[in-house]
C-alpha cells in the first residue's frame, strides 16, 4: 500500500529573469530541478546536451551528470526548463552511456548502466491518470487553492516519472507537478519581480524512510509522517532548524529539490 508525498515551493522571493526557483532550480519558473542520484533495441545513444521534450504549455529537461546521477526541470517557461542549475552545483553534466528510447506505450526511456527514467506521454489514458482522494470541505479549499480545483489552466500536469535502478527496483516515482502564479495578496505585496507556487507529488510506499533535508532537531531522525518546513527558523523549539533541501531514501536514492526558495 502506498500514500503520497507532496512538496510545495512557494517561490515569493525575487525571480531571476530567467524564472529559476527550485528538485529540481523540478522549477521557479517551472517545478524547479529535481535531481536524483542513485546508490543503486531502437535505442539512439545520447548526445551531451539534455533530452528536452516540449508538451503544451511546458517543458521538461532530463540531463545526466553520470550514470547515476539525473537531472530533471519541468517549466511553464521554456528557457527555465533548459537554464543551468542553482549556484551550488559545481559538476559537469555528462550523458556518456545514456539511450533515450520511445516504448510501444508512447513513454520516453531514458537510461544509463545504472538507472532508468520512464516519462508518461502527453496524455495518459484516464484509467492511468492519478485519482483524486475525497476530501472534506476544507481540505478541498486547500487543494483548490493550491494545485487549482477544476481551473483547467492550473490542473496538476500528468507528466508522470519513474525512476528505477537498472534491475528494474523501484526508485522514485513522481506522479504529478503544478506551478501556479503566486496568489493575488501575495503579488499585491510583492514589490519585486513576481513568482510561482510550484509543487510535486510522489509516491510514498509504506516501507520507505526518508532522511536529511539538513538540521531539524525535533528528537527524531526519520522524516516519514513528519511535516518539514523547509527554511531557517531561529527560535525552532529544540534549536534552530537550517534546512538543506536534500534527503536520501532507505530506497537508495537521494532527492535535491535545487530551489533557494
Amino acid at each position: 500500500m502506498s500514500v503520497v508525498k507532496r512538496l510545495l515551493v512557494n517561490n515569493n522571493d525575487p525571480v531571476p529573469s530567467n524564472g529559476r526557483r527550485f528538485i529540481g532550480n523540478v522549477m521557479a519558473h517551472g517545478l524547479g530541478t529535481v535531481l536524483i542520484t542513485a546508490s543503486l533495441g531502437g535505442a539512439a545513444v545520447a548526445q551531451g546536451s539534455p533530452l528536452v521534450l516540449e508538451r503544451e504549455g511546458r517543458t521538461i529537461s532530463l540531463e545526466p551528470y553520470a550514470p547515476n546521477i539525473l537531472r530533471v526541470t519541468m517549466s511553464s517557461d521554456r528557457a527555465a526548463a533548459t537554464n543551468a542549475p542553482g549556484y551550488g552545483f559545481v559538476a559537469k553534466p555528462s550523458a556518456d552511456g545514456w539511450t533515450h528510447e520511445r516504448d510501444s506505450e508512447g513513454y520516453d526511456v531514458y537510461r544509463s548502466a545504472r538507472i532508468v527514467a520512464r516519462l508518461a506521454p502527453d496524455n495518459l489514458p484516464k484509467e492511468k491518470l492519478p485519482q483524486a482522494m475525497q476530501l472534506d470541505p476544507l481540505n478541498q479549499q486547500l487543494r483548490e487553492q493550491y494545485f487549482g480545483g477544476d481551473n483547467r489552466r492550473h490542473r496538476p500536469h500528468n507528466d508522470a516519472l519513474l525512476v528505477t535502478a537498472a534491475d528494474g527496483k523501484t526508485l522514485l516515482q513522481m506522479r504529478t507537478w503544478v506551478m501556479l502564479p503566486e496568489r493575488a495578496e501575495v503579488a499585491q505585496t510583492d514589490a519585486g519581480p513576481k513568482g510561482f507556487t510550484v509543487g510535486a507529488t510522489f509516491d510514498s510506499p509504506a516501507d520507505e524512510h526518508y532522511y536529511g533535508l539538513g538540521q531539524q532537531q525535533k528528537g527524531w531522525m526519520d522524516l516519514r509522517d513528519h511535516e518539514v518546513r523547509c527554511w531557517q527558523d531561529y527560535v525552532a523549539i529544540g534549536g534552530q532548524d537550517v534546512c538543506v533541501p536534500f534527503m536520501v531514501s532507505s530506497r537508495g536514492y537521494g532527492l535535491v529539490w535545487d530551489n533557494p526558495s
